[in-house]
């Protein structure tokens, strides 16, 4: 467990959920891990939620831009990566072949953020910290743990993040998939990639599952109906028994699809770094 009052660039700080259901949202999570809410109205009647433990901000849930609805993407949980400056991150990445999505623009004081789709397809955003520097708790029970890439091309991806965050990976020793541990500038360990499994198809039916078990097991990226995610950044949360959280995507018209995937993942006790 730690609390964090800044955050070394190239480490993941922040992460929130978009969803077109924010009170169902806010139920689940809340009773899932304990969060204190608190809702921000930010203009044009949008909330942004602020899950808290202890009093410590550790996550956001906010509405899924409408947008976002009417081309069917699904809810999905947003990996912020602290940077010294956006702008710069956003020119570097479309240099190295990511493609950004959302300029830099400023968050009312608190900071100034970008939207980046790496060159295999997963989104992630920049963060450059003003007010606020992301999670302020991080490896507690209910807070972030390990942030996770489901990668095509496990290798072109850590090139591509190791040259715009300056991002080392060490392949993990004694796995029967290749696994890949990303440490920051400062040597801590900051998350993993690892190859996008096969999926597994099952009945059509509830598009989320979750289990306890003792066995730190981290969500693996799944497969949609009729769509292949080509990699996603998942982040995984701490709990006193940790709890595996499957997230698939459904349709009405083919069988749900989700990974079956129970192989170990690495523990994460210095992740994300002081």
């Amino acid at each position: 467990m730690g609390e964090r009052t800044k955050y070394t660039p190239g480490t993941f700080s922040w992460t929130d959920l978009t969803t077109p259901d924010q009170d169902a949202a806010k139920r689940f999570y809340g009773e899932l891990f304990g969060w204190e809410l608190i809702d921000n109205p930010v203009g044009d009647g949008v909330v942004y939620t602020t899950a808290q433990i202890g009093g410590k901000d550790v996550a956001a849930i906010s509405p899924q831009p409408q947008q976002q609805r009417d081309a069917g993407a699904p809810p999905a949980w947003n990996s912020y990566i602290t940077v010294e400056n956006a702008d710069q991150s956003l020119a570097r990445a479309k240099q190295l072949g990511g493609t950004v999505h959302a300029p830099a623009f400023d968050v009312m004081t608190v900071g100034r953020m970008g939207v980046i789709q790496d060159p295999h397809g997963a989104y992630f955003l920049v963060w450059e910290p003003r007010e606020h520097i992301g999670a302020s708790l991080v490896n507690a029970p209910g807070a972030i743990s390990w942030n996770e890439l489901a990668s095509p091309d496990p290798q072109a991806s850590a090139a591509f993040y190791g040259g715009l965050f300056g991002w080392q990976t060490t392949a993990m020793e004694g796995m029967d998939f290749p696994y890949l541990v990303i440490q920051n500038a400062d040597g801590h360990s900051n998350g993993g990639i690892a190859p996008v499994m096969p999926p597994v198809p099952r009945r059509t039916g509830s598009c989320t599952s979750a289990r306890t078990t003792s066995t730190p097991i981290w969500p693996r990226s799944p497969s949609s109906a009729g769509r292949r995610w080509s990699g996603r950044w998942t982040s995984a949360w701490a709990r006193s028994r940790l709890l595996r959280i499957r997230r698939a995507r459904c349709s009405r018209s083919s069988p749900g699809i989700s990974t079956t995937d129970r192989r170990r993942r690495p523990t994460a006790a210095q992740a994300p770094p002081p």
